[in-house]
C-alpha cells in the first residue's frame, strides 16, 4: 500500500510541475520600433530598451498546440527611450505621448491562444490592455512564436487618437504626422533561469 501512495504522490508532483508556467524574459537582442507617416516623409523611431516577461505554460514551451493557452505577461518601455534620427521629431513625439505625466508605455497581456503551426512558427492571438499617454484601451495583437529560436514577433497598427493623443506637427501645423502608426516587435525570449 505504501508503494502505491508514493507512486501516486510522485505522479501528482510531476503533473503539477508540467502545469507550472515558465517565466520568459526579454533579452538585450530584442527590438521595438514605431513607423509613421507625415506630410513630407515617413519616419521611424526605435526603443533603446524594452522590458517585460511572459509566463508561458510549460507544456507550450517547446510544443505549442492550436487552441491552447499562450499565457500572460507584460511589456513596457520608457517614452523617452524612443529615439529617431531627428531631435525635433523626438521632442514632438514625447509631447504627443504626454511623457512628463505618463513616462511609460505598457502592455498587460491577460490571455493568449495558439493557432495552427505554420512553417515552424505558431501564431498567437494575444489580448490585453495597452496604456499610453494616460489612456488605456483593450487590444488584440497577432504574433508569431518560434519555440526553437525563442523569437516572438508582431506588428500592430495603432491609432494615436484612440488614446487621446494629438499626432505630432511642426512648422505651425504645415507638417503633420498621420494619426496611425505601425509598431514592430522582435522579441528574443529566454527562460528566467538562464
Amino acid at each position: 500500500m505504501m508503494i502505491s501512495i508514493s507512486a501516486w504522490i510522485a505522479t501528482l508532483i510531476a503533473l503539477t510541475m508540467s502545469l507550472e508556467p515558465i517565466p520568459l524574459h526579454i533579452t538585450q537582442e530584442s527590438s521595438l520600433s514605431i513607423q509613421g507617416t507625415s506630410t513630407i516623409h515617413d519616419w521611424e523611431v526605435k526603443a533603446k530598451s524594452v522590458e517585460g516577461n511572459w509566463s508561458l505554460p510549460k507544456s507550450s514551451w517547446k510544443r505549442p498546440k492550436a487552441g491552447k493557452d499562450a499565457g500572460t505577461g507584460w511589456l513596457s518601455l520608457k517614452v523617452n527611450d524612443l529615439q529617431g534620427s531627428q531631435e525635433a521629431l523626438n521632442t514632438k513625439m514625447y509631447e504627443a505621448f504626454k511623457y512628463r505625466q505618463f513616462p511609460v508605455i505598457a502592455f498587460e497581456l491577460t490571455e493568449g491562444t495558439f493557432g495552427e503551426e505554420q512553417g515552424g512558427e505558431w501564431p498567437i492571438s494575444f489580448r490585453g490592455t495597452l496604456r499610453m499617454a494616460g489612456a488605456s484601451q483593450p487590444i488584440e495583437i497577432q504574433a508569431k512564436w518560434n519555440p526553437n529560436t525563442g523569437k516572438l514577433r508582431a506588428t500592430q497598427s495603432i491609432d494615436m487618437t484612440e488614446f487621446g493623443m494629438t499626432p505630432p506637427s511642426a512648422m505651425f501645423g504645415s507638417i503633420q504626422c498621420g494619426k496611425k502608426v505601425m509598431v514592430s516587435l522582435n522579441l528574443d525570449m529566454t527562460p528566467a533561469s538562464q
